[in-house]
């Protein structure tokens, strides 16, 4: 596991037209996004249910990091996370656009069109400040008696802020790379082997035995049982000479919830190593994971 080379790298590359494309896509989702957000915080002034709608918002922000960084060929982790603070700042911004809407329209949700309609006026930024400025002073709204304006709101307003900015770049950072032919110029297609093997520690005995010879390596290892056992997916294409592997532990929690963990993360492998597992091995073909 100290060798770095064993394991997939990412290029740092991207491809500019898609990323770009990526780019329009993304401000274009933090628009309306950040509209029916206002909207449902709006119509639903329950703070604790809002702070869920929050952080739901934010994973829906990170989801969609994820997803446009699969279609842009993105294997930049920096500018993942470029991409993630800007889609989580324009979020914030639009969805507080749609609140001084609101506001300003004598507490009337406006609707899409006079939202979209008024975005000349509100994006320039003294209009923005002096707006929300004023609605910090006056408050527009109270829990228990208690009018939410200046200090106090000016916290619940960065918290929230937080939240919907934190939530997708941390998504980002910590995403496991997902293995990209420069070659083929595509993602790699994702198997897993139909047998549960036996959940044994990622020891570097283990790997070097793996980058090695995996398929006598592989065929040595147990069979787990349901509690805990390890589910192997190789990352393959037919035309690329380097393959790779991961090793997923799957166990059961106290409370009966099953959960996982890659302890072997994008092993490489060579092109009739994989093709001899695959043959080997009954496995299905999964779709890209972005959850």
């Amino acid at each position: 596991m100290d060798n770095p080379t064993l394991f997939y790298q990412e290029s740092g590359k991207t491809n500019l037209i898609r990323e770009v494309v990526s780019y329009i896509i993304c401000i274009g989702l933090a628009l309306i996004l950040g509209y029916f957000y206002a909207v449902i915080i709006i119509l639903i002034p329950v703070v604790y249910i809002n702070f869920f709608i929050t952080i739901g918002f934010g994973i829906g922000l990170g989801l969609i990091c994820k997803l446009l960084a699969r279609f842009s060929h993105n294997r930049n982790k920096k500018s993942r996370i470029i991409q993630a603070v800007i889609i989580g700042f324009l979020a914030n911004y639009f969805q507080w656009t749609a609140y001084i809407l609101y506001v300003y329209n004598g507490a009337t949700i406006p609707s899409i069109g006079t939202y979209l309609a008024n975005l000349y006026w509100i994006v320039i930024p003294q209009n923005f400040i002096a707006a929300i400025t004023e609605i910090n002073r006056v408050g527009t709204w109270s829990v228990f008696g208690i009018v939410f304006n200046g200090s106090l709101l000016t916290a619940v307003w960065f918290f929230e802020f937080a939240i919907i900015m934190a939530v997708p770049i941390f998504t980002s950072i910590q995403a496991n790379p997902y293995p990209y032919s420069e070659l083929l110029q595509q993602w790699y297609h994702k198997y897993t082997l139909f047998k549960d093997f036996d959940a044994i520690p990622a020891s570097n005995e283990l790997i070097s035995e793996l980058a090695n010879d995996p398929l006598k390596t592989i065929d040595s290892l147990g069979k787990g049982t349901g509690l805990r056992h390890v589910k192997i997916h190789l990352f393959y294409l037919k035309d690329e000479n380097k393959q790779y592997l991961t090793f997923e532990k799957i166990f059961m929690e106290g409370n009966g919830k099953e959960n996982s963990s890659i302890i072997i993360d994008n092993l490489q492998i060579d092109n009739s190593d994989a093709k001899q597992l695959l043959e080997k091995y009954e496995n299905k073909r999964e779709r890209i994971n972005v959850i």
